[in-house]
């Protein structure tokens, strides 16, 4: 059907706009691909679209409208028994709790996502949300609930050979050992997440800052300096 089609050509300009920035066109394609998927009760594609409207309000920081689509996006997927999307929105709607600094409800849902994803053996997207997971548990200080959450995302990474992934697990240990004081452990993970990406300075600065704090904290100035004139230097030829 043309019409049909057209939904999903709407879409495709409207992840077009995305990309490029153009925030308002994407919005405007997406709920005309919405209003014509409903036309059709075409629901796989009602689901998709309400997601992506979904994702651009938490983009735009208006957390209750993301909540909304995201939660319609939900029950459709629950009632297609859409299992593998239907993770993926749980962790979208703990991403969105995160960032509202609800972290107990964060918690929730990436732990419902996990389940599906640990059942599909989805081991990309299970990555990404015990690393979510494991942030959510620091920021509500449940520091030994993280730790194994960060060791089993560090696993997946391994085997994807997946070096981003990797020096991010290294980085969340990292952040779980500063927390509980441990900073041997912590500047150890620290270490072997920035020797992963020295290649890539820009994506070192966070390491590199926790390097400097840990080794502060730990009272080894000079080595403080050294990370903070290695972030300084990075940060002036990257401005």
């Amino acid at each position: 059907n043309d019409k049909n089609s057209m939904a999903k050509i709407m879409n495709s300009i409207a992840i077009l706009y995305y990309q490029t920035k153009r925030f308002d066109e994407a919005l405007e394609y997406w709920l005309q691909a919405l209003t014509i998927a409903k036309e059709f009760d075409d629901k796989l594609k009602i689901s998709k679209y309400l997601n992506n409207i979904g994702i651009w309000y938490w983009k735009d920081y208006d957390y209750s409208k993301a909540i909304e689509y995201y939660e319609k996006s939900l029950a459709i997927k629950e009632e297609l028994g859409d299992t593998r999307n239907y993770g993926k929105t749980l962790n979208n709607l703990g991403e969105v709790y995160y960032d509202m600094g609800d972290f107990s409800s964060a918690i929730g849902y990436f732990n419902q996502s996990i389940s599906i994803k640990e059942k599909l053996n989805d081991n990309k997207g299970l990555h990404s949300t015990l690393v979510n997971l494991g942030e959510a548990q620091i920021y509500n200080t449940n520091y030994q609930d993280a730790l194994p959450n960060f060791r089993k995302s560090l696993s997946i990474s391994l085997n994807l050979e997946d070096f981003y992934k990797i020096s991010l697990s290294y980085q969340g240990l990292g952040i779980v050992y500063f927390n509980l004081s441990n900073y041997d452990s912590a500047s150890y993970y620290f270490g072997k997440a920035d020797s992963i990406i020295v290649d890539f300075p820009e994506q070192r600065l966070p390491t590199l800052s926790w390097l400097a704090v840990t080794s502060m904290t730990g009272g080894q100035k000079t080595k403080a300096l050294n990370y903070i004139q290695s972030f300084n230097d990075i940060f002036e030829q990257t401005d």
